[in-house]
Order: structure tokens, then sequence, then C-alpha cells
């Protein structure tokens, strides 16, 4: 007597709120034009971001902040992904009733072993 085995397929609905107050989509340059990068369908896995601890303590009051947020992440976490690949990171954040900031756009890297490189930048 064998066992039997099942194949079947599991639908996942995905909350791009639950964990991610800040997006970072990669651009991976193929042919000549940029294209992002899907983690999802590519690699099974979350795309890059995360939380932003809160940046005011005064939550009552309404007016917006400026200035200027920095984050960084080590290039180990993409290195072996896109390592000998041309690629470029767009950033969006959003607040806590879920507005969503405009993106930036870095310009155009590789990275090495000795760190970023950056090269031309080229239009998406």
């Amino acid at each position: 007597m064998g066992q039997e085995v099942i194949n079947d397929t599991i639908q996942v609905s995905f909350n791009p709120y639950y964990y991610y107050y800040f997006e970072v989509t990669v651009f991976r340059r193929d042919e000549g034009k940029f294209t992002a990068y899907d983690w999802r369908k590519e690699r099974c896995t979350a795309p890059l971001g995360g939380r932003v601890s809160p940046l005011k303590e005064d939550l009552t009051n309404g007016k917006p902040l400026e200035g200027v947020l920095q984050y960084g992440f080590k290039p180990a976490e993409i290195q072996s992904f896109f390592r000998n690949d041309t690629v470029k990171l767009a950033v969006m954040i959003r607040d806590r009733a879920l507005n969503e900031s405009n993106s930036i756009l870095s310009r155009a890297f590789t990275l090495q072993e000795e760190g970023v490189v950056y090269v031309e930048d080229q239009d998406l």
C-alpha cells in the first residue's frame, strides 16, 4: 500500500498595509530598459520595505512634518539577487492613514564587493 500524493494550490491574499509603511521597488535593467522586479513572482517573498518609527509624539497635532527621512539597508540583502545587474530603487512611504507619498527614484547603480558603484543615469 503506497501513500497517495495530493498536489494542490493555496491562494494567498497579500495585505500591502500589514507590515509596510515604506516600500522599495527594485528596477532591474534588462536589454537597456529598467523594469520592476516582482519579488512575489520571482522569489515568493515580500518586497523590500518596513516600518518607520513614529516621527512625532503629539498625534493630535495634524500639521504635516517636513524634513529628511533616512533609512539604510545592507547591500548584501539584495546583492545575491542583483550581483551583476544595474538597478535603481524607487521608495514610497505611507502615513498612518495610509496616504501614499510620491515615489523618489535613485540613480542607476551596481552592487559590487567594494560597495555601490553608480553608473550612467538613464530614464526608466
